[in-house]
């Protein structure tokens, strides 16, 4: 699931826009947006372009927080 408190917050440590990340990532600032509130509904390839910038493991954490978390706790049994 998409963790956009933690995508927020990363892009703002960064200095990274929204519009900015979307230049960079090849896409319209309303394709960006549409795609944020559509519960992170980037692609794959869009991801690792994203983790380019924001590093690898931010990207992970933002887009993969649940099957993270469940992998810890299966980890932790």
């Amino acid at each position: 699931m998409f963790d956009l408190n933690l995508f927020n917050s990363v892009l703002a440590f960064r200095g990274i826009s929204k519009k900015e990340l979307a230049s960079k990532i090849g896409l319209s600032e309303t394709t960006i947006y549409k795609k944020i509130n559509r519960n992170g509904d980037f692609s794959r390839e869009e991801i690792q372009k994203i983790g380019n910038i924001i590093g690898k493991e931010n990207a992970k954490a933002i887009f993969f927080a649940d099957e993270l978390t469940q992998m810890q706790e299966t980890d932790a049994h």
